[in-house]
C-alpha cells in the first residue's frame, strides 16, 4: 500500500481536529556548481529535531518531519548502527531477531499513519518545500505548530557556475572563469530570512524558533530581536558547547532553563506553551479520553507524578488512590443510612 500524500494527511488532521507539527531537522548543504562537486555544509545530525519528533507523537500530535537525507529519523535513530537506518532499510531489516533492531523498526511502523516523512538536501529545496508545506498546513489554523530545529544555511550562491571550479588558475583560465590567480574568491549571497513569512503562508501557526549561538553573551539579545521582529511565539535558545546539558526556552514572559533531559523539557514546555494558545485563539483539540491526551495518558501522568514526588507525597498519593474509592462509598452508605 503506498503511502498518502501529504494533502491527505493534512487533511485527516483537519477532519480529525488532531494538533499536528511541522518539524524542520538535520543540516542544508549548499551546492558551489550546478552540476554539483562541491558543496558548503550547515552540519546537524537531525537528533534533536528526531528526538523531539518522537515526544510529539507521544504527545497526542501528527508530526510532518521535513529532514536531511542521512540524518537521524523518529525511532530508527535508536538502533545501533554506524549508519543511518532509512525506512527501505528497516523494511529490510524488521524481522531481525535483535530487539535492539526489531523493537525500533516496530515502533517506527506503527506511528507511520501520524508520521509523514519529507526529505530534503539542498537549501534551495528546504527553502521551496517549506513554503509549500506552510501553506498546505493553513487549514488547521492554530492547530499547527512550526518547530523549526533544521541547521539552516545563512548563505548561498544565488547562480552557481554551470560546471565544477577548476582547482588551479589555468584550469579556471580555460573554463573562462573571473577567478584567476593562485587563490580562490567565493563571494556568497544571504539566503532570504523567512521566519517572517511562515505565519503569512499559514496565520494561525503557533511558531517554535531555534537559536544557536557560541558566544553565550549575545544569545538572550539576539533570541529577543528574534522574538519581536518575526513575531515567534517561543524560542529555544542553545550554545554550541552546552547544547545537549542544557536550552532556554524563550517567550515574551522571559526565559525558562531546561537541564537534564533537554528534548523532554523542550517539547513539553512547547506542548503547554500551544495548548494555551490554542485556547486563546479559540481552537479545538481531539482529545482521546482512552489515554492518549495531550501531555500523556492518566498512566503516563501518574508516573510523571510519581517520579518527582518526595517520599511522604509518594505516601499520600499511594494511600488516597487506593483508600480514596473506599472512603466515598463509606460516606454514601453513611448518608443514605443516616435518619436526618
Amino acid at each position: 500500500m503506498s503511502a498518502p500524500s501529504l494533502a491527505a494527511f493534512i487533511a485527516n488532521s483537519v477532519s480529525t481536529s488532531t494538533p499536528t507539527v511541522l518539524i524542520t531537522s538535520g543540516g542544508t548543504s549548499v551546492p558551489l556548481e550546478s552540476n554539483t562537486v562541491r558543496t558548503l555544509e550547515n552540519f546537524s545530525t537531525g537528533t534533536r529535531g528526531s528526538t523531539s519528533a518522537e515526544l510529539f507523537l507521544s504527545s497526542g500530535y501528527r508530526v510532518i518531519f521535513m529532514h536531511r537525507i542521512g540524518s537521524k529519523l523518529p525511532f530508527l535513530r535508536q538502533i545501533p548502527s554506524p549508519t543511518n537506518v532509512t525506512p527501505e532499510l528497516a523494511n529490510l531489516i524488521k524481522d531481525c531477531p535483535n530487539p535492539s533492531v526489531s523493537t525500533p523498526i516496530a515502533t517506527f511502523n506503527s506511528n507511520l499513519p501520524n508520521l509523514y516523512l519529507l526529505p530534503f538536501t539542498t537549501v534551495t529545496t528546504y527553502l521551496s518545500l517549506l513554503e509549500s508545506t506552510l501553506k498546505s498546513l493553513s487549514p488547521l489554523d492554530s492547530l499547527s505548530i512550526y518547530y523549526g530545529a533544521a541547521a539552516v544555511s545563512d548563505f548561498y550562491l544565488k547562480k552557481p557556475p554551470k560546471h565544477k571550479i577548476q582547482s588551479t588558475s589555468e584550469g579556471r583560465s580555460i573554463a573562462n572563469d573571473n577567478n584567476i590567480g593562485e587563490g580562490f574568491e567565493l563571494k556568497l549571497d544571504s539566503v532570504p530570512k523567512l521566519l517572517g513569512d511562515v505565519k503569512v503562508w499559514c496565520p494561525g501557526i503557533f511558531v517554535c524558533g531555534f537559536k544557536l549561538e557560541t558566544d553565550p553573551k549575545i544569545l538572550t539579545s539576539k533570541v529577543e530581536k528574534s522574538i519581536e521582529k518575526y513575531g515567534l511565539d517561543c524560542v529555544v535558545g542553545n550554545v554550541l558547547g552546552t547544547r545537549y546539558e542544557v536550552c532556554y526556552l524563550y517567550d515574551k514572559g522571559g526565559a525558562e532553563e531546561v537541564r537534564g533531559r533537554v528534548e523532554e523539557g523542550i517539547v513539553e514546555g512547547v506542548v503547554g506553551r500551544h495548548m494555551e494558545y490554542v485556547c486563546r485563539e479559540g481552537g479545538s483539540l481531539n482529545v482521546c479520553l482512552e489515554g492518549n491526551l495531550i501531555g500523556g495518558g492518566k498512566k503516563e501522568r501518574d508516573e510523571r507524578i510519581w517520579r518527582e514526588m518526595d517520599g511522604w507525597k509518594k505516601g499520600i498519593f499511594w494511600g488516597w488512590e487506593r483508600l480514596g474509592p473506599v472512603i466515598g462509598v463509606a460516606l454514601v452508605y453513611y448518608i443514605r443510612r443516616r435518619k436526618w
